[in-house]
């Protein structure tokens, strides 16, 4: 049985469902004051497409989750806020810049008070940048923004939450350290599941809560597909009514069928453009399992110049 082989975990794929899913647990757990001045009660939108339009060409940054949304504030004004959250998985130098930026942007799109606030995903416990500032002849502009370090929060008192992040942040951080070893990502993973297994105690309600973290968990610690099958013959064999996976076979091939077809779309139509593609993109195309990353570059294809433009889009994804 193969123990020592790299995956291609998607991490950003993973996190923007997440936070989607779970978009007031992210800040109670990450920013909770933050969340404490949102008036949870009038709900938010969410600003996918105003956010894409900052952005040229839909561009995709590797590591890098973007979402944005607008609430109202719990201060008796009735304000709209733009909050602009972004989970940041590698350390990159110019990211106080960048934030810089979008803010700027978001402010200029939306006339409205812009938050900023930004998740590190990554492993260094240096890197914490949190400021961006340009002076020139006594000009001076600057912005601080709160950031939270995922690391931080990888302790016993945040995993007793029971909030699903606190089960999120664990699993991101051991699959981080389980690149290279398959053998130790399954009995991480084991564990986890087993917890949270127990947290649920065949709760239907609890289960369908905490779905979108077992996804998480099947996103960011995949495994050699003989390992995939070989946990979930274990974890049925011990839990046989557990109400958490009874759909999870159904899912997966159900996902999995939908990710081919998008991979198959999006070849076809680079073929028709860019005639015959070398194996090479036609590999890498096939190892992305995220249809939304798909959908993406199926919109890049449709308006690059050149199938080398959309070759190097591909490799910073």
């Amino acid at each position: 049985m193969p123990s020592k082989s790299k995956t291609r975990d998607d991490f950003g794929g993973a996190w923007k469902e997440a936070i989607e899913t779970y978009l007031r647990e992210f800040l109670d757990f990450f920013f909770p004051a933050s969340s404490a001045g949102i008036d949870w009660p009038r709900g938010y939108r969410f600003l996918d497409k105003e956010l894409q339009k900052l952005t040229p060409h839909g561009a995709l940054r590797k590591g890098v989750v973007d979402k944005l949304f607008e609430a109202y504030a719990l201060d008796g004004t009735s304000r709209l806020l733009a909050i602009h959250l972004e989970a940041q998985n590698q350390r990159i130098h110019d990211l106080p810049e960048r934030v810089y930026q979008y803010n700027y942007r978001i402010y200029d799109r939306l006339r409205r008070p812009v938050a900023s606030l930004i998740l590190l995903t990554d492993a260094n416990a240096s890197w914490r940048p949190n400021q961006f500032e340009c002076e020139t002849r006594g000009c001076i502009v600057t912005l601080t923004f709160p950031i939270a370090k995922l690391l931080d929060f990888d302790t016993p008192e945040y995993a007793a939450h029971a909030n699903p992040f606190s089960f999120i942040v664990r699993a991101h951080r051991r699959a981080q350290v389980t690149q290279r070893d398959m053998r130790q990502r399954y009995d991480l993973r084991m564990a986890l599941t087993e917890e949270l297994a127990a947290l649920v105690q065949n709760d239907q309600a609890q289960a369908t809560r905490f779905e979108g973290v077992l996804k998480f968990f099947e996103w960011v610690m995949q495994m050699p597909a003989e390992l995939e099958d070989e946990f979930m013959d274990e974890y049925n064999a011990r839990h046989k009514e557990d109400v958490m996976f009874v759909p999870y076979r159904e899912r997966k091939a159900e996902a999995r069928g939908l990710t081919q077809g998008r991979a198959e779309s999006l070849l076809i139509f680079l073929t028709a453009r860019f005639g015959q593609l070398p194996d090479t993109l036609r590999e890498a195309i096939a190892r992305i399992q995220d249809s939304d990353t798909l959908d993406r570059l199926l919109a890049l294809a449709a308006t690059c110049s050149a199938r080398d433009e959309f070759e190097r889009a591909l490799g910073e994804t």
